[in-house]
């Protein structure tokens, strides 16, 4: 547990140092590293490492695609596919929250607006690029903090999956983003309309296809950690200090989320929905209307994800229970 306190004490210190730079309009972007940081680092500090650096590239070519709705939908179904495969070896926790992020920069199309032109100028390469470099500074804080403090801790991935399982894994992520990010892209570009996809990958990060009831506890804690964070905002919005108190409250989130990686699935769920959600509050055009959005989409997404394993669940059970053919 002192390991553990001494990495969650070195990141928030860095992200507090951020918060009171001249720079802290980046916070969001570095807590697009942190993010996935957090789920990586758990299991090794190599792949906390490849994670900041796989993190930073998708958020690159998140943002340069993002102009462009059938380049938005490949980048997205691409880094799906990438959490398929990364099921084979347990990472898809990891895979899903890399992914998570592609969809933030791809459907809210943000950039850095304290960058010099051309580099705040959002759909171009040179856009992302300020975006990238927060996203991977955020991501090699947790893995540098993770290289000091838990180099011998006795870190652990999730279940692989073999491959027949990944790909029915599969039949669930990659539709979702499909489909997600069409409609979130095409008909409510520049919103919070990623909170769904979000709310997506939360869902599937259990992919073992034997514990299928484990998912309810993921809709629960989702949808619990949604309904927190939309309370939160509602009451201090229009506080003086509201975005210093929101990410205070982030970081405290992080803290649960790293306490319950491994942990209880519920309430897991519902840090990392409230960190990722509080994170990105500096973000939002109307604080005040956010609550209303917050739940929604996370139930929308939830019920999504939760309806689309169960289908594949009895899918497949109809599927193997088919005789064979014989010639």
């Amino acid at each position: 547990m002192s390991h553990m306190l001494g990495l969650v004490a070195v990141v928030l210190a860095s992200l507090i140092v951020l918060l009171v730079s001249p720079w802290r309009g980046g916070f969001g972007f570095a807590y697009m590293g942190v993010v996935p940081g957090i789920a990586a680092v758990i299991a090794s500090t190599r792949v906390a490492f490849l994670s900041a650096v796989v993190t930073a590239g998708a958020v690159l070519v998140g943002v340069t695609v993002s102009g462009s709705l059938p380049l938005s939908v490949l980048w997205m179904t691409v880094l799906a596919v990438g959490i398929v495969y990364a099921s084979r070896y347990g990472a898809s926790s990891v895979g899903c929250m890399i992914t998570a992020q592609a969809a933030i920069v791809i459907v809210y199309g943000r950039v850095y607006a304290g960058a010099p032109e051309p580099f705040n100028q959002p759909h171009t390469f040179t856009g992302g690029l300020p975006v990238a470099a927060f996203a991977l500074g955020g991501g090699l804080v947790v893995a540098l903090a993770g290289q000091i403090f838990l180099r011998r801790f006795p870190g652990r991935l999730g279940d692989d999956l073999s491959v027949p399982d990944s790909w029915w894994y599969g039949a669930s992520v990659i539709p979702l983003t499909i489909v997600g990010t069409l409609v979130c892209r095409a008909f409510f570009p520049g919103t919070h309309s990623w909170w769904f996809l979000l709310t997506v990958y939360v869902v599937l990060l259990p992919v073992s296809v034997a514990a299928i009831e484990r998912m309810r506890g993921r809709v629960i804690g989702t949808v619990a950690g949604a309904a927190v964070v939309a309370v939160v905002t509602f009451v201090v919005a229009e506080a003086e200090l509201s975005v210093n108190i929101i990410y205070g409250l982030a970081l405290i989130a992080a803290v649960g989320t790293i306490v319950f990686a491994h942990g209880s699935y519920t309430l897991d769920a519902a840090f990392l929905t409230a960190t990722v959600l509080l994170g990105g509050f500096g973000s939002a055009n109307n604080p005040t209307l956010l609550h209303g959005e917050r739940v929604g989409l996370t139930i929308l997404g939830a019920t999504a994800a939760f309806g689309a394993l169960r289908f594949n669940d009895w899918l497949r059970a109809r599927v193997d229970q088919r005789p064979e053919l014989t010639t």
